[in-house]
């Protein structure tokens, strides 16, 4: 889904990462196995409700997690999460490896800084066409 106007790239995925994530949807699974050994319904409910809807939205952020640059935009996505942020008021992008929670599947990160002290982590999987493309459309030195 590339064309002049917008380029879409991918998050790079840590090995490690995707196996805490398979270790959490297995966690949530093997509690929704526990709870069916309970004598309550409304116990088996809740657990399987909770177990499904968090499975889910691991997934979902995991597998729909990607940063596109169109004409004026950076549009970050992961999940139900969306930033847009407005090319001209990026002030610097700098390497981080900031374990913080973002929209990114990889300790190999970017620093992201945006108007006044506003910033967001992102792991692109081909930082180095990222980061030129990027710098094509912002003109902000690397």
């Amino acid at each position: 889904m590339q064309n002049m106007s917008k380029v879409v790239f991918k998050s790079k995925m840590d090995t490690w990462l995707v196996l805490v994530l398979l270790f959490a949807i297995g966690s949530c699974l093997v509690a929704c196995v526990f709870a069916f050994f309970t004598e309550s319904l409304v116990e088996i409910l809740i657990i399987s409700g909770i177990t499904v809807l968090t499975s889910a939205f691991i997934v979902w952020c995991f597998v729909s997690t990607y940063y596109a640059i169109t004409v004026d935009k950076l549009v970050v996505k992961s999940g139900p999460f969306v930033w847009k942020i407005d090319l001209k008021t990026i002030t610097k992008i700098t390497a981080s490896r900031n374990p913080i929670s973002s929209p990114a599947l990889s300790l190999d990160r970017l620093c992201i800084e945006y108007k006044q002290n506003s910033s967001l982590l992102i792991s692109p999987k081909n930082k180095v066409e990222f980061l030129s493309e990027l710098q094509k459309r912002t003109g902000i030195e690397l």
